[in-house]
């Protein structure tokens, strides 16, 4: 397992920014350059607390030259977020595993505006667990259960039986069925990447996905 050069803060481990060659003399102009939101002040102030440091653990100072390849790692400052008023709920948890009942609207990972409110972030806070990682991911809005590993040593097992699929996947739905319509006992399609990070499509072709469905009264 590789070791972070920063500790985790409050449940969220650092960022990183890999430098690039480039007219830059300093790191500071490469960081600000990269990240036009953020001022050289903030970098700064940053930098003076210790928190912005090389994969070394080096802090990087204000003047340091810029040197690439090399990676950055930092944290970032976000604002005070809503927390979102519904909670997880822990169902097992052992030395391996941890599965928990995730409610709607929280997300499973840090994403835009939300980071202390996803669910990863929550789990590592309440049980002093760094280096949890989801599994498998489900959307925002959809409750249900998410499996976490504890370990990063076993943590290939479980992904391996989901990339080869051999963990079944079970939703339910609330909709509008209209009265005497039929429904197919099972639905395939073909799925790809859309465009938007992490979601997924059905496009023409041969179907590589197959979803069986079971109306409940």
């Amino acid at each position: 397992m590789t070791t972070l050069p920063l500790p985790t803060r409050d449940g969220v481990g650092p960022s990183c920014v890999g430098l690039t060659p480039g007219p830059w003399p300093t790191i500071t102009d490469f960081l600000v350059a990269r990240f036009p939101a953020i001022s050289r002040e903030t970098w700064a102030a940053r930098m003076a607390a210790g928190t912005v440091v090389d994969e070394h653990g080096v802090p990087v100072t204000l003047d340091r030259a810029h040197e690439a390849p090399l990676r950055v790692y930092y944290y970032r400052s976000l604002p005070a977020e809503v927390r979102i008023p519904f909670d997880e709920r822990i169902l097992f948890q052992d030395d391996e595993l941890v599965v928990a009942d995730k409610p709607p609207f929280l997300p499973v990972t840090p994403t835009g505006k939300y980071v202390q409110e996803s669910l990863l972030v929550r789990l590592k806070r309440a049980l002093s667990l760094d280096d949890l990682a989801p599994l498998h991911r489900i959307d925002r809005g959809t409750s249900g259960l998410v499996l976490f590993s504890v370990r990063p040593a076993t943590r290939g097992a479980y992904t391996t039986l989901f990339a080869e699929r051999q963990v079944e996947k079970h939703y339910e739905a609330v909709v509008h069925w209209p009265p005497g319509a039929s429904v197919p006992p099972v639905h395939r399609s073909r799925l790809a990447d859309d465009a938007h990070f992490m979601r997924v499509k059905e496009v023409p072709g041969e179907p590589n996905s197959e979803t069986h469905i079971v109306l409940r009264e």
